[in-house]
């Protein structure tokens, strides 16, 4: 069974932001980071991509990793 880019990117960040909320941040941050290479090179909906930066920044939020002007 193959899946296409959205779905695969869909499925990571699902998986990444289940191990944030769990308090797993490091491997959260580590599917995340290879996930945005994904998004950033590859052709993918507009959902995957919207879903993909909401949940990567929801993440960032929770783990306080957030830039303060």
């Amino acid at each position: 069974m193959l899946i296409d880019l959205s779905d695969f990117v869909k499925i990571s960040v699902d998986l990444a932001h289940e191990y944030v909320k769990l308090g797993k941040t490091e491997k959260g941050g580590n599917i995340y980071k290879h996930t945005l290479s994904v998004v950033k090179n590859l052709a993918l909906s507009r959902e995957a991509r919207v879903l993909f930066f909401l949940r990567y920044s929801e993440s960032l939020a929770i783990t306080g990793n957030v830039l303060k002007r």
